[in-house]
């Protein structure tokens, strides 16, 4: 389930990378603002130097089996329907849009599912039923929702460059 990033943010800013990484081992997608079906969001506000104050609408995922999802055991899904590990509420998204597996070098790959309005990486279409390897800081579009895949090493330092030196307050 898609979670505010405040949480993260906030773990960032008081741990080092190497400690960030052992409390937050799992891969994530980061969801940049879109309008959802059941029109919710997440507003995160960092506040920067001179008392500026900026608003990231970013909610953050992670990657990982939601216990009783689906029988799907190698396969991380995602998709509108209820019955997904990653649930997208977003009309743009199929009810089962595609998935996210980990293959013999540990690497993690998404697949498109056949979905209605497809999928891409880095803005390269990917066919229904392939596999693309995913590198940390891919761009993964999943029917016009923008998702940007992490691993634990490069969401630290995307969560650092977010904050920089800046006080975060808690909204």
């Amino acid at each position: 389930m898609a979670e505010s990033i405040r949480l993260y943010v906030f773990a960032a800013k008081g741990l080092t990378r190497e400690e960030f990484c052992r409390a937050y081992p799992d891969p994530v997608l980061v969801l940049s603002p879109f309008s959802s079906v059941e029109g919710t969001g997440a507003i995160t506000r960092i506040a920067h130097g001179g008392g500026k104050v900026s608003v990231v609408p970013f909610q953050a995922v992670r990657v990982k089996k939601r216990h009783g999802a689906n029988p799907f055991r190698n396969m991380v899904t995602i998709g509108r329907a209820s019955n997904n590990d990653i649930e997208l509420k977003a009309s743009e998204v199929s009810k089962f849009h595609g998935y996210l597996t980990t293959d013999a070098t540990g690497a993690v790959c998404y697949a498109d599912a056949g979905s209605t309005n497809g999928s891409s990486v880095n803005g390269v279409p990917i066919p229904a039923k392939s596999t693309q390897r995913l590198a940390p800081g891919d761009e993964l579009s999943l029917g016009g929702i923008l998702v940007t895949f992490h691993d634990p090493h490069s969401f630290y330092g995307f969560l650092r460059a977010v904050v920089g030196d800046g006080e975060v307050e808690e909204v």
